[in-house]
């Protein structure tokens, strides 16, 4: 019975030797992990509810965008819309200073179109994700218009001049857009796509013409040859081509024969007309190649919009 108890006793002091040697680790464990444990359980609790700083400031504001669509209405806030717009409409990889010029247009020309509130139906909102440099450009500049005598403008934007930006005092039909001047772009030459040429055989441009809807004889300076004579601004757009003894608009020749700017001029061969076309886009207000080149140079957006829009007040419609 002795030898049992001796038996009993050296298993009982094994089983507390094991326990402790167990407990060492699981102590040593537990202060190894604790930090760990400490910081998934309580540094993302709540995590859901925080909102980075930038979506704050695109969130808030006083000013929404009602976007109707076939799939219904959503309220949209104002800097997140324009945001998304910037996105679809220049392509991320110009300067920020420029981007954020473009914001400020943006803006401006939906704030101008409101009436009761700001209204769009805008089909392909939300359909791409928004780069963080177009989120930025809309936040930097968190509503930022452009007016004139207390009323916001047109905020024209294209995407080259042929050298000249348009001028909106004396160029049919834009009489009512008095700040938009005529300047320089000297290296918009230098831009993809500022020259073009379409070609169309005679038969279809006979046809194509007799299709458009017509002007009163201009009875304007012209130039030309014997067979087209234009009328053109000061900054050297078509404003009316004559064909055959008719006039048509140079904007609506530019729609209608898919001319990439109204700066044209036609040049007669054997069975066709090859169309040659400087610039790109309508011309006037702010050509973004020229405003890309000076955001390189190192000017900011406000320095872009004021060269572009001089007579034009930039304002705050918010914080």
């Amino acid at each position: 019975m002795e030898k049992l108890r001796v038996f009993q006793k050296v298993n009982q002091r094994k089983a507390v030797q094991v326990l402790s040697l167990k407990g060492i680790c699981t102590v040593f464990l537990v202060f190894l992990l604790l930090p760990y444990a400490v910081s998934v359980l309580w540094g993302n609790y709540g995590k859901e509810k925080e909102v980075p700083a930038l979506e704050v400031r695109l969130q808030t504001g006083a000013f929404t965008v009602k976007n109707k669509t076939a799939l219904g209405e959503e309220e949209i806030p104002l800097e997140y819309y324009v945001a998304d717009q910037l996105s679809r409409c220049m392509d991320s990889s110009y300067e920020k200073e420029t981007l954020k010029a473009q914001a400020v247009l943006i803006r401006t020309n939906l704030v101008r179109e409101a009436g009761n509130g700001i209204e769009t139906a805008d089909e392909d909102y939300g359909k791409s994700e928004v780069p963080e440099i177009c989120k930025e450009a809309a936040a930097e500049t968190k509503g930022m218009i452009l007016e004139y005598e207390g009323k916001p403008i047109y905020g024209a934007y294209f995407t080259s001049s042929s050298g000249y930006t348009r001028s909106g005092d004396k160029t049919l039909p834009y009489q009512e857009y008095p700040y938009l001047v005529s300047v320089p772009c000297g290296k918009d030459y230098l831009a993809e796509g500022y020259y073009s040429a379409v070609t169309y055989s005679k038969e279809n441009f006979d046809r194509i013409w007799q299709q458009m809807p017509k002007l009163s004889d201009e009875g304007k300076e012209q130039s030309g040859n014997e067979k087209f004579a234009y009328v053109r601004d000061s900054a050297g757009y078509v404003l009316a081509v004559g064909y055959r003894g008719e006039w048509a608009s140079g904007e609506e020749m530019r729609y209608t024969y898919l001319l990439s700017s109204a700066d044209f001029h036609i040049l007669e061969e054997e069975n066709e007309y090859v169309i040659e076309v400087t610039g790109e886009g309508h011309g006037f207000g702010m050509s973004r190649f020229t405003a890309n080149e000076m955001a390189k140079e190192g000017k900011d957006f406000l320095s872009i919009l004021n060269y572009f829009f001089e007579k034009a007040e930039l304002t705050k419609i918010e914080r």
